[in-house]
Order: C-alpha cells, then structure tokens, then sequence
C-alpha cells in the first residue's frame, strides 16, 4: 500500500528529528502530514472510495490490497506520539511514553492472536487490511517512539 509505505517512511523520519532541537519543527510538520494521510484515507475509506494516493500507483492488487482502519488510527496515534515528545515537556514525555507502550502491546496482541490469513476461523474483521509487514513496522516504531521517551525523559531528569 503505498500511503502506508510513505505514513511508516515519514514516522521513522520524524522520530530521528525528536533528539535534534533544530529538527524538532520539521518532525511537528511530517508528523502533521501523517495524521492528514491517516485521517485523509480514514474518509476515503468511510466513503467507499480508493484514496488518492494510492490511485497513483493503481494495479491489479489495489482492489484487495488496502489502508484498513486500524493502520490509519495507529498511524494517527504514532504521530501524536510524535508531536508529545517534540514538546518537550515532563508531562508530554510520559503521555509520549503511554501512548508507545499502548501501541506496543496492541501490534504484539495483533502478532500474536490474529492470523492474517482472511479464510481463518481466527481472522479478525477489523483487522483483515492489516499486514503481518504492517504490524512488525508497528512493533518497530513504537519500540523506537518508546527508546526516544525514554531518553527524553532522562535528558529532563
């Protein structure tokens, strides 16, 4: 899915600007492009419609092949991480600090209790556009939003 490709390439960049003063502006600004993406594909996907980005590069397997609902919500949640630990603040670091833990532990229960195969008496709804490539870039994210707090919160100390 390319929208999720360029969300997941924008967060991990906007994490590596948390630790740079100079950069933290430039972090804000993709982290708010990512939220416009999420909550832009949240629309598409609400109206029944192909988001934009993605009919960019449309091809055989854009029919099955799409931004589910749970990506644009933990996209969007990534992101305010984001946004909270560029703040600065004690209380912004430990919302920051939630907000990744939270996001860990639910990829690592979407890992673990769902199988992605859609034919699956396991196989959840809601989670049936959610990749296994998706949920481990997730895992890795949230694990690196949860390593920034974490060093934030020392620098604060």
């Amino acid at each position: 899915m390319p929208s999720a490709a360029v969300a997941f390439a924008a967060l991990f960049g906007a994490v590596l600007t948390v630790s740079h003063p100079q950069a933290r502006f430039l972090g804000i600004c993709v982290a708010v492009a990512v939220v416009l993406l999420g909550l832009g594909n949240a629309v598409h996907l609400g109206l029944g419609s192909r988001p934009n980005l993605d009919m960019l590069f449309a091809d055989a397997l854009l029919e099955v092949d799409r931004l589910s609902a749970v990506t644009s919500s933990a996209l969007i949640f990534g992101a305010a991480g984001i946004v909270a630990l560029t703040l600065g603040s004690r209380r912004a670091t430990d919302l920051a600090e939630t907000g990744a833990l939270i996001g860990l532990s639910a990829t690592a229960a979407a890992l673990v209790g769902h199988s992605f195969d859609p034919l699956s008496i396991y196989s959840i709804r809601i989670l049936s556009g959610l990749s296994e490539y998706e949920a481990g870039l997730f895992l890795l994210f949230f694990l690196a939003l949860l390593a920034a707090a974490r060093s934030r919160k020392a620098a604060l100390v």
